[in-house]
């Protein structure tokens, strides 16, 4: 985070440096036409009607950050959703760094370089991986907020995040960088950047090399106990006449330490005569202790429980290099050659749960590995064999080893067309390839050959029972094997923690490897430049047109294909898509330098599109600027913007997955019908249901997930409305409220939703839904398919205010920053027909309702001190609509309010060498209790802690 350069206008990002909007003066003549993020149109004033939030490369270099990602991350306006610390949350994001501007998804903020598109990072999506941007060449970074599809094209919903590279560089340079933290977690990094001009000036080449890796840090490593929630044992809540719960004020769940799964042990879990048993050491076992049970399966205080705290990475260990080049030629007076090239390799690692066995793996009594005593207490128990639940963490860890190859050439041509005209033209072609390796990843039709291991009675050796008779019937599987995919079987012994051979793990044992390529190609031309000399100045215009193709392949391992490994079935993906467009904008002057209006202005846009996918689309912006005097500016803007789906969403096949779901129709659930029991327990019965049926919650449901060929674009309307005040030279406060809707947003309906509006629908069972689920002959739920579609809406405003004052003292200089946003609003309806279906996150984990960063930084000669301060707000741990229905629900309820502190020092010891050290989170912040850091919402909370780190820096010109 720390030294946020802060611009309410577009003054810093104009390359000011840390100069404030406040020398908006005559000065602002003299400036050189740029081009800002927002608009293709050149200007000379310092603001747009656009709020932009501006990051530099001096930024970058105090944070301490290796990951351009991680550090965007903690700017207020973005969410946390994929970063360092918690990007493998799902198979195949390993190391993926993705921005999600207001939080409102990672497919709805689009990320440019100089301006340009740029190939995604993840697979069938339009979501760059902003780690395959070099960080040494970021000159400095934009954040726009607002839908800016006028401009850009689709996926700029709620903004843009525009990387602007360092061109033109003469000299050369190096930073070396590295860092442990507290806790023995390292990041280093080295950034080479050579430029020179040639043939007379005409001509600038600038050649960067990046290499940076981040190591690994688990939960264990920061001490992070097993935790749980579990039922309260003292709560007392109770149950009117009328079914209504009176709540009694004693939470009804606890967050716990040193508690956890009673059902379920590394070493392995059975029951056997009414007595619960877990094996320890190898063919060693003993009853499990109780300890203290909550019910639910969970228990704590001494008890024997599954530790899934021990499982938790808090750092995706990455390494990655790049090498890029910029080239940019004068080829006749005034035209100019623009080449950018570059390949980035970044390779990541994540690690995760072992493969396990809770209520499928089933051990007949005459397994070769039964000791003596556990044999008796099978006979004692009149037993035939148990049922073994077991987390196999002798098997080998799963985990995923991700390489990503981004390769990406721009070509440009631009000058003028006459004194008042110029154009530009830009060829754009990306192309990410990804290896994904699943490690440790087990052939099911194998383990459970291996697990039911028999004594072959005409040699006495422990063999599979399958070798000895393969048509014999599995007693886990309930049939028999396929013996082309059991091969050799090598039997396994299961009985305690470490009994697993490497043999068996080579056995039944795969890495599966998956494959995928994205690619793109971009062409774009316009032209722009002044129509006219009004009375109040120049009428500015830009006008072009755009031709876009996307593709995306996805390949799975085979095994994983055909649904034979312990992972989901997952089914190769490929599509594609290309859209032509054209756009134009105008920027209309309307007073200059009048009474009461010192000036006035119109910006407006359009884009129209048409897409092979989904058709036509047109989208619009419009802009307005006034300010009645030099110090104080209103902005405004209103925009329409649209979404294309893309490649995963349109053709994404149906994949399996699992849910964790309730049945609505076991009879404990029938008065939890939205529409009343009688509504729910009527269709329930139509299903075929009986009275007092008991649904098996306790295991999840497959799934299929998959794509949707007829979706529709999202559209979306966003306003801005911002004053800007420079009251004194060195001050600069920016006040802007912001608006985003989103109507016909891509989603699919939750697993449970689909369950409950089935049966609740007064209209029978003749609905959407019923037909997405299917039951099994004891009316137990097998399978629900999911499809995306157009069915959602999204809704989010807030109150961004920045400020920056910078002023001497005596002969030094002090500069104050801040930055924070008030999140009035996020609500998700799942289903925007239904008002009643929205969910407020606003103040909910990962989204408090008001964070900022403050800094302080002090310059005296050749010395450089910066103090940052960044600020969340408590956050609420459960949904919102949850605890206003029940208030006492759990504790704790809510996080506290944080402070993370950093300190920063650079001291230029010649004029070509710096030192700088710093420390980020000075005080060691520990996490939230019962909260890792590693969740969408939880990795808003630094995991790392107290982490130090120093640079030495090398410049020569």
């Amino acid at each position: 985070m720390k030294n946020f350069v802060l611009s309410s206008a577009v003054a810093l990002a104009l390359g000011l440096g840390h100069t404030v909007a406040a020398q908006e003066s005559d000065e602002a003549e003299g400036l050189d036409e740029i081009v800002v993020t927002g608009s293709r149109i050149q200007r000379n004033t310092l603001v747009t009607p656009n709020p932009v939030t501006v990051l530099d490369s001096s930024d970058i270099e105090v944070s301490g950050s290796v990951n351009i990602g991680d550090l965007l991350n903690e700017l207020p306006a973005l969410g946390t959703t994929f970063g360092t610390q918690n990007s493998d949350r799902f198979i195949g994001t390993a190391g993926l760094n993705l921005l999600d501007l207001r939080r409102l998804g990672t497919a709805r903020t689009l990320v440019l370089v100089n301006g340009q598109r740029h190939v995604p990072g993840s697979i069938g999506s339009a979501a760059v991986d902003v780690n395959s941007i070099p960080v040494g060449l970021i000159e400095r970074v934009e954040v726009l907020t607002g839908g800016a599809s006028a401009t850009y094209g689709a996926d700029a919903v709620t903004g843009v995040v525009n990387f602007i590279l360092k061109d033109d560089f003469n000299g050369f340079q190096i930073d070396a960088q590295t860092g442990r933290s507290q806790d023995d977690l390292e990041r280093s990094s080295v950034d080479m950047l050579l430029g020179f001009d040639f043939n007379e000036g005409r001509g600038n080449a600038v050649f960067a090399f990046e290499y940076s890796t981040v190591g690994a840090l688990s939960a264990a490593d920061r001490g992070i106990p097993p935790y749980r929630t579990v039922n309260n044992l003292s709560d007392g809540d109770s149950v009117d006449a009328n079914g209504n719960v009176i709540n009694d004020g004693i939470p009804d769940e606890v967050i716990t330490a040193n508690a956890g799964l009673s059902i379920i042990t590394n070493g392995g879990y059975f029951s056997a005569g009414g007595t619960n048993y877990v094996f320890d050491a190898p063919n060693s076992f003993r009853p499990a202790n109780p300890g203290t049970n909550f019910g639910s399966s969970e228990c704590g205080n001494g008890c024997d429980f599954l530790d899934l705290q021990s499982f938790v990475n808090l750092s995706t260990p990455q390494d990655r290099y790049s090498f890029a080049t910029m080239f940019d030629y004068q080829l006749w007076q005034g035209h100019n050659l623009h080449v950018e090239g570059k390949y980035v390799n970044s390779r990541a690692k994540g690690s995760g749960q072992p493969h396990f066995n809770f209520f499928n793996l089933t051990i007949p009594s005459d397994n070769a590995f039964i000791m003596p005593d556990l044999a008796q207490v099978l006979t004692d128990a009149g037993s035939t064999g148990f049922n073994l639940n077991r987390f196999n963490v002798d098997a080998g860890l799963r985990g995923q080893d991700n390489e990503r190859e981004t390769s990406r050439v721009v070509v440009g041509l631009n000058g003028p067309i006459n004194d008042r005209f110029s154009y530009e033209a830009n060829v754009v072609y990306g192309r990410t390839t990804s290896q994904q390796l699943n490690t440790f990843n087990r052939i099911n039709e194998r383990f459970f050959a291996a697990a039911d291991a028999v004594i072959d009675p005409a040699t006495g050796q422990t063999v599979c029972r399958h070798t000895l008779d393969p048509t014999s019937t599995n007693a886990s599987l309930g049939r028999s094997l396929d013996a082309s995919i059991v091969g050799a079987c090598v039997p396994v012994n299961l009985f305690g923690e470490g009994a697993v051979s490497q043999e068996a793990i080579d056995y039944f044992s795969t890495t599966a490897v998956r494959q995928a390529v994205l690619d793109q190609f971009v062409f774009n031309a316009y032209v722009t430049g002044s129509i006219v000399e009004l009375p109040a100045g120049e009428l500015g215009f830009a006008a072009g047109v755009e031709y876009r193709e996307e593709s995306s392949e996805d390949l799975p391992d085979a095994l994983d294909a055909l649904g034979l490994t312990f992972g989901n079935a997952l089914q190769p993906e490929a599509g594609e898509f290309d859209v032509k467009e054209i756009f134009g904008e105008i920027s209309v002057p309307i007073l200059n330098d009048k009474p009461g209006a010192n000036s006035l202005s119109l910006d407006l846009a359009a884009r129209f599109s048409d897409y092979s996918t989904i058709g036509d689309t047109f989208t619009w912006r419009a802009g307005v600027e006034y300010a009645p005097i030099p110090a104080v500016r209103f902005r405004g803007t209103y925009s329409e913007a649209i979404r294309a789906p893309n490649i995963g969403e349109l053709f994404g096949p149906q994949n399996q997955t699992f849910f964790a779901v309730l049945d609505p129709c076991s009879e404990d659930r029938l008065d939890l019908g939205v529409n009343g029991r009688a509504t729910r327990e009527a269709n329930c019965r139509a299903l075929g249901i009986p009275v007092g049926f008991d649904a098996q919650d306790q295991v999840t449901r497959e799934g299929l997930q998959g794509g949707n060929p007829g979706l529709e674009a999202e559209e979306s309307e966003s306003f801005t409305l911002g004053l800007v005040l420079n009251p004194i030279d060195g001050l600069g406060i920016a006040i802007d409220y912001w608006d985003i809707t989103i109507d016909d947003a891509i989603d699919v309906a939750a697993a449970q939703d689909i369950l409950n509006r089935c049966v609740d629908a007064t209209t029978g069972l003749d609905n959407e839904f019923c037909p997405l689920i299917s039951r099994d002959a004891t009316n137990n739920i097998t399978l629900i398919v999911q499809t995306q579609q157009n069915i959602a809406g999204l809704t989010a405003s807030g109150v961004d205010v920045e400020a920056s004052y910078e002023f001497g003292v005596g002969d030094d200089t002090l500069r104050l920053q801040m930055i924070a946003t008030y999140l009035d609003d996020l609500t998700d309806f799942p289903f925007q027909s239904d008002p009643l279906s929205g969910e407020q996150d606003a103040g909910g984990l990962g989204d408090p309702e008001l964070a900022g960063q403050f800094n302080v930084s002090y310059y005296r000669d050749n010395l450089a001190l910066n103090w940052s301060i960044r600020y969340l707000d408590s956050q609420l741990r459960l949904d919102i609509e949850d605890v206003e229905v029940n208030p006492d629900a759990q504790t704790p309820l809510s996080t506290e309010s944080t402070f993370y502190h950093d300190l920063h020092a650079r001291w230029d010891a010649t004029d070509n060498v710096a030192l700088s050290f710093g420390i980020d989170n000075v005080l060691d912040e520990d996490l939230p209790f019962g909260l890792n850091g590693t969740g969408a919402g939880s990795g808003v909370f630094d995991n790392v802690g107290r982490f130090f780190y120093g640079r030495i820096s090398y410049r020569m010109e």
